[in-house]
């Protein structure tokens, strides 16, 4: 358990619920606000500490984020770089359609709600948006979307095909670049236990160093020396497929 995760159970054990609700609007009620106005799917203390891992990344870098929903993650990562000083933007990869976005409309509807939420949180000059389905013939328009040198962090919370992610943008990231992966957890769905499996692999081949777990993101690191040439693509298609049928097979026990 990381530090913050102690402290917070410490305090959820020992503090009556009324002070604990005005402690945690006082350390994270902008980002409680963010969740909210952006129907943001992760909890208000990991969107802050997604915005502190940022803020205290090296300067220059521009960020790519696969899986973008209605902005509540890209407006919270664009508001650490503009706030401390960075220049780096946001590239955010977001189809508008399909899984839980069909909720709250079609593709123009949702992108005319994404787009108000980066303005109304006044980070839209930094970011930019690829709206169409990521693959490996189109991550080029993505990295071409890409200002810096180099990336500062990936954030991978799309639709848990890792392998594909890490194999377009893991060169570009900066050596110890942050990466962000969310739905990551052996059982919860079967996103979850593809999204679990194939970074299991993935840090077998040396190409992610975990940082720390909460709830079910986990912050981890591209590390020095790692080489993406030891991707096997096939090996990563088949774990999709062993882990979708396993999943389907454990519903039925």
């Amino acid at each position: 358990m990381s530090a913050s995760s102690l402290i917070f159970a410490t305090a959820r054990a020992i503090l009556p619920a009324s002070l604990r609700r005005s402690i945690r609007r006082q350390l994270f009620g902008r980002f409680e606000q963010i969740a909210q106005d952006a129907d943001g799917m992760l909890t208000y203390n990991l969107y802050a500490r997604m915005y502190e891992y940022i803020s205290n990344e090296p300067d220059g870098g521009d960020i790519v984020e696969i899986g973008g929903a209605l902005g509540a993650g890209t407006i919270t990562m664009a508001l650490a770089l503009k706030e401390s000083g960075k220049r780096g933007k946001v590239i955010t990869v977001e189809k508008m359609v399909g899984g839980s976005r069909d909720q709250y409309g079609n593709f123009q509807e949702n992108l005319a709600r994404y787009k108000q939420n980066l303005k109304n949180w006044k980070v839209d000059d930094r970011t930019l948006l690829f709206s169409d389905w990521l693959s490996y013939e189109n991550g080029h328009k993505v990295l071409d979307l890409v200002e810096s040198e180099e990336l500062t962090a990936l954030m991978c919370d799309a639709d848990g095909l890792l392998h594909r992610d890490f194999e377009i943008f893991w060169s570009r990231l900066r050596s110890g670049g942050l990466i962000i992966v969310d739905d990551y957890d052996p059982t919860m769905s079967s996103k979850h236990v593809i999204t679990y499996q194939l970074l299991s692999q993935l840090t077998e081949w040396g190409l992610f160093e975990e940082i720390e777990l909460l709830s079910d993101t986990i912050f981890g690191r591209k590390p020095e020396g790692g080489d993406i040439s030891k991707l096997d693509r096939a090996r990563c298609e088949a774990i999709v497929e062993k882990a979708k049928a396993d999943f389907e097979n454990s519903k039925k026990d």
